[in-house]
């Protein structure tokens, strides 16, 4: 399972959520947070396309900086991911 993050296109976390999650199949109860983020991705059992996965962070330089924090706590996330489930790859250009 292949997800794509192309950051240069996000300006606001909730266009995050509005692109990643659809890629995971979340359900539509999912929280828009890193909390949320986190019991989906590293805990798994959630998404219809559960972990592991490949994670294809694009344009990473490129995204606003008011989401500087927000992409620290993201990466957090896909870090833990990779961690707990064998076979997650994260690639950053």
């Amino acid at each position: 399972m292949i997800i794509t993050i192309d950051w240069q296109t996000i300006s606001t976390p909730e266009e995050f959520y509005s692109l990643i999650l659809p890629q995971v199949e979340a359900p539509e109860w999912h929280g828009h947070n890193l909390n949320a983020l986190n019991d989906s991705f590293v805990n798994g059992d959630i998404n219809g396309k559960p972990p592991p996965y490949k994670i294809k962070s694009i344009n990473f330089s490129k995204a606003p900086e008011n989401l500087l924090e927000f992409k620290r706590g993201v990466m957090q996330v896909f870090i833990d991911s990779a961690t707990e489930h064998t076979g997650t790859e994260i690639l950053i250009k």
